[in-house]
């Protein structure tokens, strides 16, 4: 069977998966999608906005809806399967290094050149 879905995500627990997506929700069995959280259950905060939450937070100091690692994380994973789309081919990545391993090609796809007048030596303004 084709997914119905072109994006998304999938979780898979005990009792069965969920799969959210930008054409709506499906999960196996059926009727796990309608089930209700327990009063008791854990709830994620919901953003109507991240854009303006991050921009906010970052004034602030607070710690945004997304935990900023999370984030960079879930970036580096998006990056990183764009370079392998267009590339055509499997790249090795090193998590802890923040490398791609044993392809250079691939690795210098990981950053542009900065423009000038920006450096990354540049002092941070308070």
């Amino acid at each position: 069977k084709t997914d119905t879905m072109s994006f998304g995500v999938k979780f898979i627990g005990s009792d069965g998966w969920l799969r959210v997506g930008y054409k709506g929700i499906e999960s196996g069995p059926a009727d796990i999608k309608d089930a209700q959280i327990p009063a008791n259950g854990i709830r994620l905060p919901v953003s109507e906005n991240h854009y303006r939450i991050f921009l906010d937070c970052v004034k602030s100091r607070q710690e945004p809806v997304e935990p900023v690692e999370v984030g960079h994380r879930t970036a580096s994973l998006c990056h990183l399967g764009n370079i392998a789309m267009i590339l055509k081919r499997k790249i090795k990545w090193n998590p802890a290094k923040e490398e791609i391993a044993g392809d250079d090609e691939a690795a210098r796809m990981l950053a542009r050149p900065i423009r000038a007048p920006w450096r990354y030596d540049m002092p941070l303004k308070a």
